[in-house]
């Protein structure tokens, strides 16, 4: 470990058990699982932060970086049926795609039965890429930076936009998608 210098991450942990067709999920920080069926987001994990991008992160105390514990994460049992879609995201994807429009994109793309789950992520980390870079996009960090804004300025009933634009970032994104177990793919 050559590294000298204090950092600190959010975690997501998905473990997908077969047997029970269940996924038993630990999210800590504003990164996130959706579960697309049908074409809706049926269940979402809800960003864990101190305040308004302010995510619950993990850190190396001995270098000198603020952590909070992994025993702080949210923990959640998920049943799963074949067609599920399962989005795990950085910030840089849930900030920058709204989840209507996350499983919008994934029901269009799971009617290709060519598409695969990495062609899904790919997919899904590109549109974020787009919306990151567009100055006129209201992502949902900037809903999110206004309703922060309005939330401190209590006095004040509604404040113009106090953030315009996607919000550039890393975006990563991993997608499980649950077939029958007797299907060969």
């Amino acid at each position: 470990a050559l590294t000298r210098l204090a950092g600190s991450a959010t975690a997501l942990v998905v473990q997908i058990r077969h047997v029970v067709s269940q996924a038993r999920i630990a999210n800590l920080g504003d990164c996130g699982c959706l579960l697309v069926r049908g074409g809706a987001v049926v269940q979402a994990t809800p960003p864990l932060q101190h305040s308004f991008n302010f995510p619950y992160q993990l850190g190396c105390t001995e270098m000198g970086a603020a952590s909070d514990s992994p025993m702080d994460a949210d923990q959640f049992d998920v049943d799963l049926r074949p067609g599920d879609v399962m989005v795990l995201g950085s910030d840089g994807l849930l900030d920058n795609c709204f989840p209507d429009e996350i499983a919008s994109l994934v029901a269009a793309l799971v009617q290709d039965p060519t598409n695969t789950a990495d062609h899904i992520a790919a997919a899904l980390a590109q549109r974020a890429s787009e919306h990151a870079n567009d100055k006129e996009y209201k992502s949902p960090f900037a809903f999110g930076a206004t309703e922060a804004a309005e939330e401190t300025w209590q006095s004040r009933k509604s404040l113009p936009p106090v953030y315009v634009g996607g919000k550039l970032d890393d975006i990563t994104v991993v997608v499980a998608w649950v077939h029958n177990h007797n299907n060969a793919n």
